[in-house]
């Protein structure tokens, strides 16, 4: 009688070291984002970095604490309610607000309060090198500050407030783990964000130029708030942004043309209708003014002349808050208005033609700049003030020409005029013009973050190693594909093998018998 084997389920075998391998693979990729999540390295420098920051730490926590800045230590005996303070009674301390003016402006020995994680500071300058020991330091609020070294601040921060603020340094390059930045009234160069991918919202009123380019690659943002600010570039990168909560305001007509605002959602709609009207406004303008052949100079002067045609002067409303509000609104539809009026009007128009130029502002007055190089004041052109370089003996010096034939100048063929403060910035010493948001170019070398920083391992975010971490886990899938496939020919392989053993030993028995 022939022996009848039981066949060997070689499928479910195959199915279970397929399925093997896939689950080592998946556990693998599961590793290397938990081995990542509990490192720093960002660069070689950056962990340096940070193992020489937390030597730092350690060392301010050892030594005796001595307060150099008797005014901030009575700000803090005062939060204590005690004259006598301990090491113990400075972790107690998680809020803090400065709002007198200090003559001793060293607040480094904020480092003792290392629990720190809310900070208001006003009425100050300050050095926020002063805070990079606050590593919980979360909410940092300033106000009514001029500020230095806003780059060396906490990377732990999640929420910024800048309000009143001029920041002197050459560029603002925002806290790693920052999820929410305001800037209201406040002034400041070439901002950057350092890690694009936390911040979560973003709150400009500004009147130093902003290149929304900025915020590109801010993948998480939900909310963009930009109001009165006149100076902004590249608007239509808010069109990547059609799920997040935006708002603009009457300013955003200077910078945005009608086209690009009806594609943006536009979730404060009380206004939407009217500056929807004023853009579709100034996009008619600019093109009767027909200035496509033109050149610059040319461009220049059509523009000026159209702006002191449409506005007249109103020196009885230069307090008039809505002027500052509405810019637009009044430059288009009102007789009359003041410098905001003509300067943003100009600016949108120039903005429409191409040209590069930006709105300048000071205490009393607004006015615009071109290429950087001289001045355009199309509200001093129109109230009688026209300003000339001339030659006497070989001197400059600066002559006004009479309100009645200003535009006589212009439609005469004098468009050299246009050039009337063709002179450096600094040489312009009235209390008009003189300038606290001239924007700073940097130079090419100083637009790369060449490291982080201290980065605190127990705050959120180290997004910056994902680019290491997926290339570990394209290798480990790819490593994975090529394992099945060895592994799939292998296994029909030994099939073949086994398939063929069989048949001879069939046929082995079917001889006997």
């Amino acid at each position: 009688m022939r022996n009848i084997k039981k066949p060997k389920n070689y499928s479910l075998v195959k199915s279970a070291i397929m399925t093997g391998t896939l689950v080592f693979s998946l556990a693998s990729v599961r590793f290397v984002d938990k081995y990542y999540e509990e490192q720093i390295p960002y660069t070689k420098e950056d962990v340096s970095n940070n193992i020489e920051f937390e030597n730092e730490l350690q060392i301010i926590n050892e030594e005796t604490i001595e307060f150099t800045n008797k005014e901030l230590l009575s700000i803090i005996q005062y939060v204590l309610g005690k004259n006598e303070i301990t090491r113990e009674d400075l972790l107690t301390i998680t809020t803090l607000k400065i709002d007198s003016e200090l003559e001793n402006k060293d607040l480094s020995e904020l480092k003792y309060l290392s629990n720190l994680s809310t900070l208001t500071i006003s009425n100050n300058d300050v050095d926020l090198n002063n805070l990079k020991y606050n590593i919980n330091l979360y909410n940092l609020y300033i106000n009514s500050c001029m500020v230095t070294n806003i780059n060396d601040i906490s990377n732990s921060i999640n929420n910024l407030i800048l309000s009143n603020v001029i920041v002197l340094d050459n560029q603002f390059i925002t806290p790693y783990d920052l999820v929410s930045l305001t800037i209201r009234n406040s002034n400041f160069n070439n901002l950057r964000i350092k890690n694009p991918e936390v911040l979560e919202e973003i709150k400009i009123d500004t009147t130093s130029k902003v290149d929304l380019n900025v915020i590109s690659n801010c993948r998480n943002l939900k909310d963009i708030e930009i109001v009165r600010s006149p100076n902004i570039i590249n608007g239509d990168v808010l069109l990547q942004f059609n799920k997040s909560y935006i708002i603009l305001d009457d300013y955003a007509p200077i910078w945005m043309d009608y086209s690009t605002y009806s594609q943006i959602r536009q979730i404060d709609n009380s206004n939407t209708r009217r500056v929807k009207d004023e853009m579709k406004t100034l996009d008619s303008i600019i093109a009767d003014l027909d200035l496509t052949n033109d050149d610059e100079e040319t461009k220049l002067k059509k523009i000026t002349l159209f702006v002191i045609n449409r506005i007249e002067y109103d020196d009885t409303k230069e307090l008039d808050e809505n002027y500052n509000y509405y810019p637009m609104y009044f430059a288009l539809n009102s007789d009359e208005g003041i410098c905001i009026n003509y300067s943003c009007l100009w600016q949108a128009l120039a903005n429409r033609a191409g040209i590069k130029s930006y709105q300048l502002y000071s205490d009393a007055h607004t006015w615009n700049i071109v290429n950087d190089e001289f001045y355009i004041d199309s509200t001093f052109i129109d109230n009688g003030a026209i300003v000339k370089l001339v030659d006497e003996q070989n001197n400059a010096k600066l002559a006004n020409v009479e309100d009645s034939t200003s535009q006589e100048f212009f439609e005469e063929g004098n468009e050299k005029l246009l050039y009337f403060y063709e002179l450096d910035l600094d040489d312009m010493l009235d209390r008009f013009h003189d300038p606290y948001n001239i924007c700073i170019e940097l130079e090419e070398k100083y637009k790369e973050i060449n490291n982080i920083g201290y980065v605190n391992p127990n705050s959120v975010g180290r997004l910056i190693i994902k680019n290491q971490t997926k290339m570990i886990k394209l290798k480990i899938m790819m490593g994975t594909i090529l394992l099945l496939l060895a592994q799939y020919t292998a296994l029909n392989k030994i099939k073949q093998l086994k398939d063929k053993k069989e048949k001879i030993e069939d046929l082995d028995i079917n001889n006997t018998l």
